[in-house]
């Protein structure tokens, strides 16, 4: 794929987290923070509506569908569909201190969600 615009800012507050396409679409999740509002950045065709605090520390796209899992480094879980626009927090059941790793199960579909455990 070639970008054929500069994304360019003169905000120095802006930093990239991690980029990642999906498996099977042509999608590119880009995850970014911005210590003042808490994301923003960029051009795109969704921009989540968190504004919190949290910055996302892991992303995840599923197998087959476009949704994105986004886990953030205060324990929370959103999933976000960017083609129809809409975003959901999942309630996980439990305490979560910090998400630190997921993966989309390839044949039922299922979210594994791994927490940081401070000792």
């Amino acid at each position: 794929m070639l970008v054929s615009h500069r994304a360019d800012t003169q905000e120095t507050d802006v930093e990239n987290l991690s980029t990642i396409w999906h498996p099977t679409r042509d999608f590119l999740a880009v995850s970014n923070y911005k210590s003042n509002d808490g994301g923003d950045g960029g051009k795109s065709f969704f921009k989540s509506k968190k504004k919190a605090a949290a910055r996302p520390a892991v992303i995840s796209w599923h197998n087959r569908e476009p949704i994105l899992a986004i886990g953030w480094d205060n324990g929370k879980l959103t999933i976000v569909d960017p083609v129809k626009g809409h975003e959901e927090d999942i309630p996980l059941g439990a305490e979560i201190e910090e998400i630190c790793g997921m993966h989309w199960n390839s044949e039922s579909g299922t979210l594994l969600v791994a927490d940081l455990v401070n000792p």
